[in-house]
């Protein structure tokens, strides 16, 4: 099985499940080349194999071949486009396609009239006497094996489609044999089969399923997203489930404790419970899904506020909402001062701490009601349903909090803030991006006053070394 890269995409492979994979295909791989083995050797001298000798039907010796025969293609299909199996994976499907054909050209003559038969028997011409379930699961496999080493896209999906027939076909047999030896519909028993040959049959089918998950539709199954979780969780509930529900009336039905209209009423209603609720587990996955993904769409990583996307999406809902309502609506853009020269000076992961520190203090400072962002690389915007009177007491609050983050620890550079706002009160009609321009000129004209205070070498509204946060001219729109 090919090594999978580190996981990228949610469809991406994941690479625990994948070593998984490989190795439950390995442990397959070695019992099948020894069970397949040890019945072929067995069938050259006298005495019974090991399916006779663990009370099961004989495995015959072309069967035994085929599973060998399947069993190395499937390993050579593994180990990549060498020059080798370029010719030799399929050079043995093909083999056990012709092995299963060959068989199954035997079995007509099992249902001529008894006078050709005996002709046939009297001239030692092989007459079968059982169904060729078997042989036909072999030519299923020798197609789809044959399919799987094709690489272009009618290859992938042929190779899909026949796995999936190849595991209805061998679900049927084994499930069917397993009814009969436990006698779940009375004293019927199942066709006659080796059951040597059924398991090998099984083991084959899983290891070409896992072979499928490398690509094609079956990798749904090593993706590393919350696809591949689902579909590793529900994928056995899924494939046992029915097969509990016929047991169940099975032997309902057996006991005669219930008339049969109320077993079937009871099985209906037992199977429509289980669809609804595996239905709304997936409704609620998927709904989480979305809203982590909507989230993660409208956030910002490093703050923890909304982006300028999300921010614009629900400032501009909080705005029509306050021109519905009648109530004043503001928008403040606040500038995280000398961030470059503390990247330069200092390192962006201070730098980035910086605006985390920003952030907390903006998040602190309003309410949960507002709309906080962070619009860009040192600025952030809050819209909500305030006047210029409130600004003013929040932009006292905001001074108060650089202050104190300041005298919490020495710095280098103070945390510092420069800030403009607009406000819309009930007699404006202006858009959101007409707020935002005025806000952003209104915070550059705070930085440039602030700059100018600097070069004069006296002190902000703020006072001496604490953090600044000077309010800059009021923009109304």
């Amino acid at each position: 099985m090919m090594k999978p890269c580190p996981a990228i995409l949610p469809r991406d492979p994941n690479a625990a499940i994948f070593v998984c994979f490989e190795r439950i295909e390995t442990a397959c791989q070695a019992l099948l080349i020894l069970l397949s083995t040890a019945e072929i050797l067995a069938s050259l001298k006298p005495g019974p194999g090991w399916t006779a000798v663990l009370g099961w039907l004989p495995m015959r010796p072309d069967s035994a071949a085929a599973i060998l025969i399947s069993t190395l293609c499937l390993m050579f299909l593994g180990t990549g486009q060498t020059r080798w199996n370029r010719w030799l994976s399929p050079l043995l499907a093909g083999a056990v396609a012709f092995l299963a054909v060959f068989v199954l050209l035997q079995y007509p003559i099992a249902y001529l009239p008894e006078v050709v038969t005996e002709f046939a028997r009297a001239h030692m011409f092989p007459v079968q006497t059982s169904m060729p379930q078997i042989s036909s699961a072999f030519l299923l496999l020798g197609f789809t094996m044959g399919a799987m080493t094709l690489k272009n896209r009618t290859g992938v999906w042929l190779a899909d489609l026949l796995t999936l027939g190849l595991c209805i076909f061998t679900l049927t047999l084994v499930s069917g044999d397993l009814f009969g030896t436990w006698r779940m519909f009375g004293n019927q028993a199942g066709v006659p089969s080796s059951r040597g040959t059924l398991v090998c049959l099984l083991l084959l089918t899983v290891v070409t399923v896992l072979r499928r998950t490398e690509n094609g539709i079956l990798s749904i199954f090593t993706g590393s997203g919350n696809g591949g979780k689902l579909a590793r969780l529900l994928g056995p509930v899924l494939l046992i489930m029915p097969f509990l529900r016929e047991c169940t009336r099975a032997r309902i039905i057996g006991t005669n404790t219930m008339p049969p209209p109320y077993i079937t009423a009871l099985m209906a209603s037992s199977a429509a419970f289980l669809s609804i609720s595996l239905l709304l587990y997936l409704v609620w996955r998927i709904n989480s899904m979305e809203t982590e993904i909507h989230l993660l769409a409208l956030r910002d990583e490093l703050t923890g506020l909304h982006n300028l996307r999300g921010f614009r999406l629900l400032a501009d809902q909080a705005m029509r909402l306050a021109m519905r309502s009648g109530v004043p609506f503001s928008v403040m853009f606040i500038d995280l001062d000398d961030l470059k020269v503390i990247n330069d000076s200092l390192g962006h992961e201070t730098g980035s701490a910086y605006l985390s520190e920003a952030a907390e203090i903006l998040r602190a400072a309003f309410r949960e009601t507002d709309v906080l962002g962070r619009i860009g690389g040192d600025e952030f915007a809050v819209a909500g349903q305030f006047s210029r009177r409130s600004i003013s007491a929040t932009m006292h609050q905001l001074k108060e909090s650089c202050a104190q983050k300041n005298r919490e620890e020495s710095r280098e550079f103070p945390l510092s803030l420069s800030i403009g706002h607009a406000t819309l009160d009930e007699t404006n009609r202006a858009t959101l991006d007409t707020l935002m321009a005025a806000a952003d000129e209104a915070m550059y004209e705070a930085k440039r006053f602030k700059k100018e205070q600097r070069a004069g070498k006296s002190n902000d509204a703020f006072g001496g070394n604490g953090a600044s946060a000077k309010i800059g001219k009021a923009a109304e729109a």
